[in-house]
């Protein structure tokens, strides 16, 4: 009986793996969705989707990044309607694609590979955040993971097919947020290394263009489709040319990006120029794969940047303001953090996949094959790239983790399975040493010492013995060095594994709405969502004939989320109290900056019964990490009290700072009383 028991399950191992990578995955991304305050970046999103998706044109704007955004959530509010859920279940969904993407590549990965990758997606706490965020990143993901999959298989199976996929994925890329130029770059550069060889071989007539490798014809196609694209970046010399080819923020009458007087002549030159050398490249590879290719990027780019056709002028803007616009920019560096806040961030959240794939992604430059040193160069270059660039905010984390994901998934597989072919005596022993050598150490180095300065010397003491112990049984059973490293493996990926899911669980489900995390960087305050159904409620009380009337303060953002949730009524002032003398609006409903109620006249306070303060706008207090030096760093390291501090932040994420709060006031007229 218990034998057939373990036949169906052997036979049935793979749908019961599916199926509960399902239901978890379900439950991460789905879960409690609409329950968390609307984002400012989510409204701006939401909002213009919403106007979208009733008839109205929203023109690209590369401040909020590529077009495909509103195009997809904007019909997605035409199919399904329009509320907070369906604001993100897009993104949901996406957030659940990445996590299955994976099985793309499982026949060059395997089945053990594989199945990890898509459990380290699947927590992630940044993956897992920017699935239940109305923000393009979740998008980028799955582009990113399709885009590397594609190109790779296309490599080693020639299967145009593959090389078809890897154009879509690339164009829906450059259509939805402008961090595929960076993405894109990385991979060129890779492929460029495996490629030189060949071009210069061509160039000097010793092979035909007929003879070049995979690697060789997969790089000068992206290169040359891509070209065009990459015509703004002349912007960077437009001091030296004299002539403005990207406007900085707030130039006179023109958006930021785009090329102004001479300028714009220079760039039209320019695009064609790079027009001409892609199509004549591009038809001297292949002339039947380019011209299908170039098909594929120009249907889903056209499409995407003019809405349908809809606004022709986004294939201008796409194309030219897109990368315009963000190189303008990088003397701004939005969000002004310090260079090492990536290193921050993954440290903080992504610990398992950076601590052991940093190493890794080094490891296999030199000694994996294709597939590997491919990851592994991403890894790194992903890291240094978004380190150097100048706007550094935690959503970009997404785009430096999936690539660190790969490489540890196929790194802890290979070691798993040779944990099998150790000795079933040995390998109990050296687990169990080497998750004790693993908790003493993190015991040493993060408990609190002060009350009890004996322990310090017990754990020490046990610490050092069971090293002692470990190097006994090395010597005397001859127990294989990487035997020993594969254990001390497996147990550190099982634990902290175990902690990516605790951080995780915290992150989206207990501070999803408060910004005691570095990933949630600011967010709106809970309060908002409340306020917002409590004036649904009124507007269903007054009557359905008299909406509630609103006056909103614009100050200081303000404007946002309230212009996603207050969308369907009809009667709201908006106004900015910053550049008026005297408030003087007699509404149901003021909802008034905090630092401006001395402009509400005493007039207009006698029409109001109610004042209650609220919270609109909450931020993680970033001082607390701002300024490191190594004395400083070195300081951390030696004091135990600042240990205990890096170790509460870890674990509960509690810090003795205050979180930042920009306030305001409701204010309610006398009319509402009862009902308060």
């Amino acid at each position: 009986m218990f034998e057939n028991i373990r036949t169906f399950f052997i036979k049935k191992l793979d749908w019961i793996t599916f199926l509960s990578l399902l239901s978890t995955t379900l439950f991460y991304r789905f879960y409690k969705l609409a329950n968390r305050a609307i984002h400012h970046d989510e409204s701006l999103h939401g909002y213009f989707a919403y106007t979208t998706s009733l008839g109205d044109v929203f023109h690209h704007n590369p401040l909020t990044h590529g077009m495909f955004l509103f195009n997809f959530v904007s019909s997605f509010f035409w199919l399904f309607g329009d509320s907070n859920l369906t604001l993100r279940l897009p993104f949901a969904f996406f957030g659940l694609l990445v996590v299955f993407l994976p099985f793309l590549f499982r026949n060059e990965l395997g089945r053990l590979s594989t199945f990890i990758i898509s459990l380290m997606l699947l927590f992630s706490p940044s993956i897992a955040y920017f699935s239940r965020f109305a923000r393009n990143d979740i998008f980028i993901a799955v582009f990113l993971i399709i885009f590397m999959i594609s190109t790779i298989k296309y490599i080693k199976s020639s299967n145009t097919k593959w090389l078809y996929i890897s154009i879509a994925s690339l164009s829906f890329g450059f259509t939805t947020k402008e961090t595929m130029y960076i993405n894109l770059f990385g991979i060129l550069l890779f492929l460029f290394a495996y490629s030189y060889r060949d071009v210069l071989s061509v160039l000097m007539s010793k092979i035909t263009i007929k003879e070049i490798s995979n690697h060789t014809k997969l790089f000068l196609i992206l290169f040359t489709i891509s070209l065009p694209l990459a015509a703004p970046l002349i912007a960077i010399f437009q001091s030296s040319l004299g002539v403005i080819l990207a406007a900085p923020e707030g130039y006179p009458s023109i958006p930021p990006g785009l090329p102004v007087g001479n300028g714009l002549y220079l760039s039209l030159i320019i695009t064609l120029i790079l027009c001409v050398i892609s199509l004549s490249v591009g038809l001297y590879i292949d002339k039947k794969v380019w011209i299908n290719s170039t098909i594929i990027f120009l249907i889903i780019y056209v499409l995407m940047f003019t809405s349908f056709f809809i606004n022709p002028s986004g294939i201008i803007t796409g194309q030219w303001q897109s990368l315009g616009y963000w190189l303008s920019q990088q003397e701004v560096a939005r969000g002004s953090q310090p260079i090492y806040y990536y290193f921050l961030l993954c440290l903080s959240y992504e610990f398992l996949p950076f601590l052991i794939g940093l190493p890794v992604a080094f490891y296999y430059l030199f000694k994996g094959n294709f597939t590997k040193k491919y990851f592994g160069f991403i890894s790194i270059y992903s890291l240094l790239a978004f380190t150097l660039a100048g706007e550094k905010m935690p959503w970009l984390l997404v785009n430096i983790t999936i690539p660190f994901i790969f490489i540890t998934g196929m790194f802890v597989s290979e070691n798993i399975k040779n944990l099998f072919k150790i000795n079933k005596e040995i390998l109990t022993f050296i687990l169990f040493a080497s998750f004790l050598i693993l908790f003493f150490l993190l015991r040493l180095c993060f408990s609190d010492y002060t009350n009890s300065t004996q322990s310090i010397y017990y754990d020490f003491f046990f610490f050092l013995l069971l090293i002692l112990v470990t190097l006994f049984a090395y010597f005397r059973y001859s127990i294989e060095r990487n035997s020993l490293f594969t254990s001390f493996l497996f147990v550190f990926f099982i634990m902290f594994s175990i902690f990516t899911v605790r951080t995780t669980n915290m992150l989206i489900f207990k501070h999803s709405d408060d910004p005691r995390d570095l990933l949630i960087y600011t967010q709106s305050s809970q309060e908002l969502h409340f306020i917002s159904e409590e004036l649904n409620n009124l507007n269903y009380v007054k009557n359905e004939h008299s909406n509630v009337s609103l006056a909103i303060d614009t100050s200081d953002g303000f404007a946002w989320p309230w212009m996603w949730y207050l969308r369907n009524y009809k009667d709201v002032i908006w106004f900015d109290s910053s550049s008026v003398d005297n408030i003087e609006y007699e509404v149901d409903i003021l909802l008034m900056n905090k630092n401006h109620i001395d402009k509400i006249s005493d007039k207009t306070l006698y029409y109001y019964d109610i004042r209650r303060p609220y919270s609109h706008r909450k931020w993680f207090p970033e001082h607390n990490y701002r300024n490191l030096s190594f004395d400083k760093i070195f300081e951390i390291v030696i004091n135990n009290d600042k240990r205990v501090m890096i170790r509460d932040f870890f674990i509960s994420k509690k810090f003795h700072s205050n979180i930042g709060s920009s306030d305001a006031i409701l204010y309610k007229s006398k009319e509402f009383k009862s009902l308060e």
